[in-house]
């Protein structure tokens, strides 16, 4: 676009008043859009897709002092902000680009919701999403595991299990044949071997487990 407005000014015969008007008018089209000058992505969650439970929003931004994180019109969230990020040195020149934020989604209200990323005060960019919640904040009646077969290839299965401190299932133990036993950690443990995800905030700040 910036080469566009360039090579019109260049060849238009009204002179510089108008290259100066359309120079003026990108600059409005920019600003409205809310592109930085930085690049940036939002990344998870992606455009059009259903969430549930709590997830993780991140994405990459080259360049700012904070990244905030709004859905809807909610009150913006800081983000962490300077996460390693390998893939972004050629776009960035540099790799401390990640930004990521754990938001429970069980605090909205069923259906569509708008989810903006901001570098500083501009918009990074945005995406709509269908939130499904389980009805509450944070489940503590649950307790499942299933097989899945043919995942992730065929003739291939794996153990699934209700996994509360992520409030989302998680594969428990190996791949095995289809009906095999993939072993993995007992069925009523609260956390991953290794604790992993022993603690976790969501959206609000204001609730630990």
């Amino acid at each position: 676009m910036h080469r566009f407005f360039i090579r019109t000014c260049r060849v238009s015969i009204c002179g510089p008043f108008v290259c100066l008007v359309r120079l003026l008018l990108l600059s409005v089209l920019l600003s409205f859009a809310g592109v930085t000058g930085a690049w940036g992505a939002l990344e998870n969650p992606a455009p059009n897709t259903t969430v549930s439970e709590i997830g993780v929003i991140s994405g990459v931004e080259c360049d700012a002092q904070t990244v905030t994180i709004q859905i809807d019109n909610l009150a913006p969230l800081e983000a962490a902000y300077g996460t390693g990020r390998n893939d972004t040195l050629d776009a960035c020149g540099d790799t401390d680009n990640g930004f990521g934020l754990l938001f429970n989604w069980n605090l909205l209200a069923s259906g569509s919701h708008i989810v903006r990323a901001f570098a500083d005060s501009a918009l990074i960019s945005q995406h709509r999403v269908t939130v499904v919640p389980l009805g509450e904040e944070f489940r503590t009646d649950l307790s499942v595991q299933y097989e899945v077969s043919d995942f992730p290839g065929a003739g291939q299965s794996v153990q699934v299990i209700w996994q509360q401190a992520a409030q989302n299932f998680l594969i428990r133990g190996d791949l095995t044949a289809n009906g095999g036993d993939g072993g993995g950690f007992a069925a009523n443990s609260r956390n991953p071997p290794g604790g992993v995800l022993s603690e976790w905030a969501w959206g609000d700040l204001g609730h630990s487990v």
